[in-house]
C-alpha cells in the first residue's frame, strides 16, 4: 500500500489505518474477480497462462458490465417515474367548491418581514476598522 500511494504521490500517514485496511480490502477482493475472469478467458482460449490481453479484457467486460447495470437502474427508474407522473394530481377539497389561497399575512414568500437578532453574535476580527451595528435588518428591498 505504501508503494502505490508513493507512486500517487500520497503519502501514508495522512492516512487512518482503517481507511488503508478498507482500500486494501476493496482492492484485493476487486483484483482477485479480475484475475478469476481472466483465467477464464484463458482457458476459452486454449491457454495455462493468463495474459496481459486477457487481463485487459477483463477489466474491459467488468466496466461494461457495471455501465449496463447503470443503465438498466436509469431506464428502470424514467420508466417508474413516468408511470408516477402520468396519473394526474388529486383535486385539492374545498367546503364551498373554490380553491382559496391564503392571505398575504400567513404566507412566508413575501417580502414583509423585518429580522433582529435576540442577541449579538460573538464575532471575533483582527480588523480595528471593524464597527458592530445594532440596527434592525431591513429586507424589504
Amino acid at each position: 500500500m505504501k508503494d502505490i500511494l508513493k507512486k500517487l504521490n500520497m503519502e501514508y500517514d495522512d492516512f487512518e489505518l482503517e481507511a488503508l485496511k478498507a482500500i486494501e480490502n476493496f482492492a484485493a477482493h476487486y483484483t482477485k474477480q479480475l484475475l478469476t475472469e481472466a483465467q477464464k478467458i484463458a482457458e476459452h482460449s486454449d491457454r495455462t497462462v493468463v495474459s496481459e490481453g486477457d487481463v485487459r479484457f477483463a477489466i474491459h467486460q467488468s466496466l461494461s458490465r457495471e455501465r449496463e447495470k447503470k443503465a438498466n437502474a436509469e431506464r428502470t427508474m424514467a420508466a417508474l417515474a413516468e408511470e408516477k407522473n402520468s396519473k394526474p394530481l388529486p383535486v385539492p377539497k374545498s367546503s364551498d367548491g373554490k380553491l382559496t389561497m391564503p392571505t398575504v399575512q400567513s404566507s412566508q414568500l413575501q417580502p414583509n418581514f423585518r429580522y433582529k437578532a435576540s442577541h449579538k453574535p460573538d464575532v471575533v476580527t483582527l480588523d480595528d476598522d471593524y464597527e458592530e451595528y445594532d440596527e434592525e435588518v431591513n429586507v424589504e428591498d
